[in-house]
């Protein structure tokens, strides 16, 4: 119906568990080739559901000495500021979550029409944060 897309690593014989496995391989190549911090981990798993299916990521474990959480955006948010153009991760975090979501993409399609609400996807994924009960998440008071 629509145009698709399809990313570098897309293999239609790859169901979303094998997607999701083939992440994990592939996190551990960076991490050996130091394009990913080995202080880092990761947790991938793939999801079914009547919709479809989608790959969960989420980062389990930071580096020594790096804050999953960035503290100016919760000062700022403290304080009354707008945070809107701020992220609430750490640039490290941050870094390596787009590099884990780039990764986990690579392996999609996409022929989705947002405008007439119609997506078609090989499997959903939209982030890669801090596990919510792994990291002390800085309090908001305001």
């Amino acid at each position: 119906m629509y145009e698709r897309t399809y990313n570098s690593n897309y293999d239609s014989s790859l169901s979303t568990t094998d997607i999701a496995k083939k992440v994990r391989q592939e996190i551990a190549k960076m991490k050996k080739t130091g394009d990913l911090d080995k202080g880092f981990k990761f947790s991938i798993r793939a999801e079914y559901f009547s919709g479809g299916s989608a790959i969960r990521a989420s980062i389990t474990a930071v580096p020594e000495g790096v804050e999953a959480y960035n503290s100016e955006y919760y000062d700022a948010y403290n304080r009354g500021e707008s945070t809107y153009a701020m992220s609430r991760f750490s640039a490290p975090v941050k870094a390596a979550s787009e590099k884990v979501l780039a990764l986990i993409n690579s392996f999609n399609y996409d022929g989705s029409e947002s405008m007439v609400d119609y997506f078609d996807v090989n499997f959903y994924c939209h982030s890669c944060d801090p596990a919510w009960n792994k990291f002390d998440e800085p309090q908001l008071t305001r």
